[in-house]
């Protein structure tokens, strides 16, 4: 009988392939263990007050690059007044972060306050709210927004795999929405004011409260697993606490 050892030497040829190219896929990783990561302690607290943004840029390998930027934006005027926007934006293609898709539902809220400065006066404030959760029963319902993609809050403990949703989404992570007056108008001693706040959409992540962002950074032929982790503490402060990454 004969034996052809070129079969055999294709197979070995194969299996060595395939060995490798998955060993450029580490494993999956748990949020906030620090086994095998490399850890990056940032502890910056951004602070805007309106007009002035702030951003903190971030390099998440070490290799010159900044690759994620955390930014507090402010739009408005001094009329209508000023509101303030949390965004997480890539700078790069090298990272995408782990992400789901959501729903939203809208409900309208009116709501009115009555103040008496004295003097017989009166003034009366009406408020036109879209909301996005029930303040009241008597709210109604406006609509149901659908949003392909947000990037998913974690938790320590919570598990990041490599097949997962990825997403390179600019992500606006809070905006504070002021009231607007639309109308103003005096009747005898009674001054009325209408006011109308369009909030564009919910703020999904919670306040004061350290959230993990997982992500996946693709970079010299390898794959890695990783997080953010930061806490928005209120409209105008945010606290970047760290981030991580697997090592070689």
């Amino acid at each position: 009988m004969r034996f052809s050892f070129y079969p055999l030497l294709l197979l070995l040829i194969l299996f060595s392939c395939k060995r490798e190219t998955l060993s450029l896929i580490p494993p999956d990783i748990e949020i906030g263990t620090r086994n095998g990561m490399e850890i990056k302690t940032i502890e910056n607290v951004l602070i805007s007050v309106p007009q002035i943004p702030e951003t903190l840029s971030l390099d998440i390998n070490n290799d010159g690059e900044d690759d994620i930027s955390y930014s507090i934006r402010w739009h408005g005027s001094a009329g209508t007044g000023f509101a303030s926007k949390h965004t997480l934006s890539l700078l790069n293609d090298k990272v995408s972060f782990l992400g789901i898709a959501y729903d939203d539902t809208t409900y309208l809220h009116y709501d009115t306050i009555i103040y008496t400065p004295g003097g017989g006066k009166v003034e009366i404030k009406q408020f036109k709210k879209y909301i996005f959760s029930k303040i009241n029963s008597s709210d109604s319902f406006v609509s149901i927004n659908h949003y392909p993609f947000k990037i998913k809050a974690m938790d320590s403990h919570d598990i990041l795999r490599h097949p997962a949703n990825f997403g390179k989404n600019e992500t606006v992570l809070y905006e504070d929405n002021p009231d607007q007056l639309i109308s103003s108008w005096v009747s005898n001693d009674t001054t009325y004011d209408n006011y109308i706040n369009s909030i564009i959409h919910s703020n999904p992540y919670p306040i004061k409260k350290e959230i993990y962002f997982g992500f996946k950074f693709n970079g010299e032929g390898q794959s890695k697993l990783g997080w953010l982790k930061f806490m928005i503490f209120d409209n105008v402060t945010a606290r970047i606490i760290e981030t991580a990454i697997q090592k070689n």
